[in-house]
Order: structure tokens, then sequence, then C-alpha cells
């Protein structure tokens, strides 16, 4: 027996050595279970961490669905869309609807500590988007109708150029409809008012249709009588002549605009519109405020007015015998109305025959006429009728007294440089018209 005990011992070592190493390797064997699960828990919390990152605007997107083959289902996010402020594109670029959360995540969230890995991602399509290029920004305000234009472009996935690609706008505020644009901008006319508007662009790539349009958004703040008035002519101050800026009046609503109180301006000054006087008058220089007719025409030169500050005029037929006495940088036409044949039939033979011979707006000097001189009925018929009053007082009321010019002196040269441009402005400072002009 005790030849056999050595043996024995010998082989109680072995059993409890062997014993002892596998509970070692089962030891060692959970060990690395638990650190192969905290790598892959860190690991998804990354991929979670960073696909909110990626989000709208840095905002968190958390979706828990049903574990689904264990993949990661991409959504784009229009709520995250109509949220951007109006007028950017400030588009979501892919938010991420997670089947599984790290249960660091979820215990931070109240939810449970449950663990289910996550094996593989898939990797997402570019989106189709739209954004505009150039054109009035956000909140703009703009004084000009006319040649607003938009350029706009799109970013198209690359699996998708073969398809065809267009482009449709809408004006809010001016359309009522999406509006098929031929290429890639757009120029929009726009009413003659003040009013706000929103560009909207979208573009559509074979079947499918950028769902977050790019967006614009401008205002106009123009005169209620922008496009009524207009600056038709800039001319150079020439000598003898003066520089002058024409005016044109066009509208069909309203019967007559009042203008006084307007201004005209340039680089080389500011100029306000003053009163006048709708009929001359020579002994009585009263003025009211200037208002034209529709074809009306206002001319506004820089010099000095012949018949005194401020007595700025509607053209009459009449005028033209003020030329006798004064020059008038303001040209017009001489217009008097001539003696009738039936006008003179009681007037003795010598002055119908003076009389009927006179040119127009001509002032008789009969002085050296002695047959004219010594006959009192004929010199004062002539003294009634030939002259500015005379001419006033007999014809004011005819249809045609009054002509459609307004002249208006300003004593001051806004013209004075070869690139300009002048600008009409209303009472209240809005925008009526602008003229952009080159001397050569």
């Amino acid at each position: 027996m005790k030849r056999f005990f050595p043996i024995i011992i010998i082989i109680v070592i072995i059993i409890a050595l062997t014993l002892s190493g596998m509970s070692f390797f089962e030891s060692f064997k959970n060990e690395k279970s638990s650190i192969n699960k905290l790598g892959i828990e860190l690991k998804d919390i990354g991929r979670f961490l960073t696909a909110q990152l990626v989000g709208y605007s840095g905002s968190v997107n958390t979706n828990v669905v049903a574990q689904n083959n264990n993949q990661i289902n991409p959504s784009t996010s229009p709520s995250a869309a109509s949220n951007s402020p109006v007028g950017s594109k400030n588009k979501p670029l892919i938010t991420y609807n997670y089947d599984y959360v790290p249960p660091v995540v979820k215990k931070a969230v109240g939810q449970s500590n449950s663990y289910v890995p996550q094996t593989n991602t898939q990797i997402l399509p570019e989106a189709i988007d739209t954004f505009i290029i150039s054109g009035p920004n956000n909140g703009d305000i703009l004084e000009s109708t006319e040649n607003i234009t938009f350029k706009f472009d799109a970013q198209i996935p690359a699996d998708k150029n073969n398809q065809q690609v267009t482009f449709e706008t809408m004006v809010y505020g001016l359309d009522s409809n999406w509006q098929t644009a031929y290429g890639k901008e757009r120029t929009i006319y726009l009413p003659a008012e003040s009013k706000s508007y929103v560009f909207s662009v979208r573009v559509k790539v074979g079947n499918l249709v950028d769902k977050t349009p790019a967006i614009r958004t401008f205002s106009i703040k123009v005169s209620p009588y922008f496009g009524k008035i207009k600056v038709s002519s800039v001319e150079n101050k020439t000598n003898p002549s003066s520089s002058l800026i024409t005016l044109g009046a066009y509208f069909y609503n309203e019967n007559k605009i009042d203008i006084t109180g307007w201004s005209i301006e340039s680089m080389q000054g500011k100029f306000p519109i003053p009163q006048g006087m709708e009929k001359y008058n020579p002994s009585n220089t009263f003025t009211s405020n200037i208002f034209v007719k529709s074809g009306d025409r206002i001319y506004l030169s820089s010099s000095q007015n012949p018949l005194g500050r401020d007595n700025n005029f509607r053209l009459n037929k009449c005028l033209g015998y003020l030329k006798n006495y004064q020059t008038f940088p303001i040209y017009f036409y001489d217009n008097c109305p001539r003696t009738e044949n039936y006008e003179v039939t009681s007037l003795r033979s010598s002055c119908q025959n003076y009389i009927l011979v006179l040119g127009t707006c001509e002032i008789p000097d009969y002085g050296s006429n002695y047959a004219i001189s010594t006959d009192s009925q004929c010199t004062s018929y002539i003294n009634d009728n030939f002259s500015y009053s005379g001419c006033v007082s007999k014809h004011s009321k005819d249809q045609d007294f009054f002509q459609n010019e307004w002249h208006i002196y300003m004593n001051q040269n806004l013209i004075n440089r070869s690139v300009d441009t002048i600008i009409l402005r209303d009472k209240s400072g809005l925008l009526v018209d602008k003229h952009t002009y080159r001397i050569y």
C-alpha cells in the first residue's frame, strides 16, 4: 500500500491542476466576452451620437423601432425643414431611425437597459437638393419691380445624372401654380405696388421632386405713383440753353396727381418740386400745388425763372406774347390765336389789312403808321387783343387754352456728370421712377 501512495498523490495533484485550469479558462472566456460586449456597446454609442450630430441644425431626432434585419434605416426630416428660416435652405442632411439604442443612452433617457447588438450599417445615397445662387436676399426691400432675376441650381445624386432635370418656381403673391423654368434662372416683372413676396424653387429629377424648395423672401416698397410719372429724358447744359430734365405723366385711374413736395435727386443734389400757377397772371402771382394730368410733360430747367422766382407755370396758348419781353430757357412754340376775318368786320379796311397780316404772338408797333395811330377804334382794338392779358381775357375759356406742359425753373444744375441717375421720389420719399443717363 505504501508502494502506491506516491502514485495516488501524483494522480490527485494532476486532477487538482486539471480542475484549476478549467476554472481559469472559463473565467478568462467570461472576461473576454465582457470586454467584447463593452467594445460593441461603446462602438454603438459612437454611431448613435454621430447620427444625432448630422441631424438638422444639431437637433436630436431619436426614433426607436423594432429590430429589422439589424440595419439603420434612413429618413429625411420634413418637419425639420419646415422649421427652417424662410428664405434659407438649411435642409437636413440625413437623420437615422435606430433599431438599437445603446444601454448608456437608454439609461440617460429613462429606458430599459436591454441590449440588442448592431451588426452592420447601410450606406445611404446622396439626396437631391435645390439652392439659390443669386437674386434678392432674404428681407431685401427693393425699389424696382422690373428685371428681378433669381438664378438657381441643384445637387443631383450621381446615380441620377442620366435622368431629366427640370426646375419649377413659384412667386407667392403673384403665381397661382408652379411655373416650369426654362433653364436655371427666372426674371420676374412685378406690379407697381408695395408688396411682400416669397420666391420658391424646386428641382425635379425624373419622377423625384425636392420636397423642401429653396426659398427667398423680399418686398417691394415703391410709391403708389410708381410708373405713373417717369423721368423721360435728360439734356446736358450747353450755352445758351440750360440743362433740362423732362418728366412724363402716364396714368389712367386718377384724374390728376399732385407733385408739389416731390423731389428730384442726383449726385449733384436734390430739388424739391415747388408750387406753381395753373394760369399765369402777371398782376397776381398767387401759387398753388402743381397738379398734372395724364399726358402732361413737366420740364425742369437748371436756369432762373424769367418770370420771377417760384413763378412756375402751365403753358397756355397766350404765353407767346411774353416772349416779346423775356427769353425763356425752356423753349415753346408761339401758339397765340390768330384773328379771324369775322372779328374785324366792324373796323376800317386799313385797320383790317394791318391786323390780318400780323405775325403769331406779335405785339403791333403802330406808332410810325399814321393811318393806324390816328384811328382810335383800330388802336383800341389792337390794345385790347394783342397782348398777353388781352389774349387771356378773350381765350381763357377756350377748350385748348391750356397746354400739356408744366415749366419749372430750379435755379440749380442737377446734370453735371457724364454718368448719373436721376431719381424721382414722392412726398413720402418713396421711389416713383429713376433714370440712368450718360452724357457724351
